[in-house]
């Protein structure tokens, strides 16, 4: 398994241990099924890899792999939390196991969140969907990036 897959696999086991406990939904490199769960949804996509800095001596190559995170949410059906209670419930919780563990286990030199932004989806004959979508930057280094 290459450092980069390590490296994300770590970073999906993180989210998903945090937040499947909480009732979160959390899925990788999937499209946003029918039905969201009241406690939200995270849906975690590979990202971009981006160029390498590279050293010499030994030759290694440096990354800031940038994946993307994606959060959503339904109006709930009580008043409170509302849907951006919950976007935000869920980042922050993400946040923390970032900071918490920055280095992912030893799978990866530092990671943490980038700025949450969020938008709204709206969809023909559905209830309106807030989105919170970051980048979990995650930095490695690999002698071989396929090995």
């Amino acid at each position: 398994m290459s450092v980069q897959s390590e490296a994300l696999d770590a970073a999906f086991a993180l989210i998903t241990r945090e937040l499947e406990p909480l009732g979160v939904e959390v899925l990788r490199d999937e499209f946003i099924p029918q039905r969201i769960p009241p406690a939200g949804l995270v849906i975690f996509h590979f990202g971009e890899t981006g160029e390498p800095d590279i050293t010499l001596n030994p030759r290694s190559e440096y990354y800031q792999h940038r994946a993307a995170v994606e959060i959503y949410a339904l109006t709930p059906l009580t008043p409170l939390p509302t849907k951006e209670d919950i976007i935000y419930s869920i980042y922050n919780t993400i946040e923390r196991a970032i900071n918490n563990d920055p280095g992912l286990g030893g799978r990866a030199i530092f990671s943490r969140a980038d700025i949450l932004e969020l938008d709204t989806l709206d969809i023909d004959g559905a209830p309106e969907i807030l989105s919170g979508t970051f980048s979990f930057i995650i930095e490695y280094e690999t002698q071989d990036l396929l090995a």
